[in-house]
């Protein structure tokens, strides 16, 4: 009896492997070398037009914002292959669901998100010129934003997309392999925070003015920042009540002004300041000092460079060394 040939096997179905999510450190380590290239750009700009860039002030962020926009939409996009120089090191790739990598416009998106929080922190914005409502506005983007970011890369593992992949519809992948990532549905409970803390830094602000409206005397402190930030070349001003704790019961008033204008002007802004001080606010002499710090500097956010230049005095000598021809404000 012969037995019956064998049917031939049917050829085995090959299912495309799922393609593994960046790690958490290599992805932190192509961030760190994207910093570097962008912050050798902007200090190869900064070096040779530091003082144009010192005297536009805060719009110097502009410029580093309008350079390092590019830099990762380009590179992040199907145009750079999905890699930026840091990615490309760290064997990264950003990429759709399929695997292949983003549009322009979906990379443009994912970067405006991922960098408007970092260009917007530090931006000293002059408080009597700015309404109130666009400060707590700057500070929902620089915390709330900011945090959620940080928030989903760490605690989301399973596709560790955050704000700006969520927003493209990108991941972040393993470069070593290709095809498709196999998307893991991202846990509800994960948005419910991003929610509560956008929320919270939505309603920080004023809450936390109210408190301190209850322990210092904010509305003059707003009032003399209005009258410094009205003189010439003054961008922004601070003031702070400090304590020395090596003298008990010594008060300190400190005044930091972000100045912009010639160098060789500093010593005439500080005595402006103190004159426009002790002319309009009788609690300043109530103090045992009066600190002004002149800052002075530019700002690219991805390349800045800032001296301080303390003056500080008691009030009587503030007002003993004001030349008569120093005109308050």
């Amino acid at each position: 009896m012969t037995t019956p040939p064998l049917a031939d096997p049917q050829p085995a179905i090959l299912l495309p492997h799922s393609r593994a999510i960046a790690p958490l450190l290599r992805r932190f380590g192509a961030f760190l070398i994207d910093c570097f290239f962008v912050g050798g750009i902007g200090m190869l700009i900064a070096h040779p037009f530091a003082e144009s860039l010192v005297a536009i002030g805060p719009w110097g962020r502009l410029i580093g914002f309008l350079i390092a926009l590019p830099y990762y939409a380009i590179f992040n996009s199907r145009i750079g292959n999905g890699q930026s120089p840091g990615k490309r090191l760290m064997h990264l790739q950003v990429v759709n669901a399929d695997g292949t990598p983003i549009s322009f416009a979906r990379a443009l998106v994912r970067s405006v998100l991922f960098t408007l929080p970092l260009f917007l922190n530090g931006l000293d914005l002059p408080l009597s010129r700015v309404p109130r409502l666009l400060l707590y506005a700057e500070s929902v983007l620089i915390f709330g934003l900011g945090i959620s970011t940080i928030y989903l890369v760490l605690f989301n593992r399973a596709t560790r997309q955050s704000i700006h992949d969520l927003a493209a519809g990108s991941y972040v992948a393993d470069a070593h392999t290709s095809g498709p990532v196999h998307p893991i549905r991202v846990w509800k409970g994960h948005y419910a925070v991003v929610a509560l803390v956008l929320v919270f830094f939505g309603i920080a602000g004023p809450l936390l003015e109210s408190q301190l409206t209850k322990h210092i005397d904010l509305t003059t402190m707003l009032a003399d920042a209005r009258l410094i930030e009205s003189l010439d070349h003054v961008q922004s001003v601070s003031i702070m009540e400090a304590r020395t704790s090596n003298a008990p019961g010594s008060r300190t008033y400190v005044v930091s002004v972000r100045y912009t204008g010639p160098a060789g002007q500093r010593d005439a802004l500080a005595h402006t300041v103190a004159a426009t001080l002790l002319a309009h606010d009788p609690h300043v002499r109530e103090h045992d000092q009066l600190r002004i710090n002149i800052i002075r500097g530019y700002e690219l956010g991805i390349a800045d460079s800032f001296v301080t230049y303390p003056y500080t005095d008691t009030p009587e000598a503030w007002q003993a060394s004001i030349p008569p021809s120093t005109p308050p404000r």
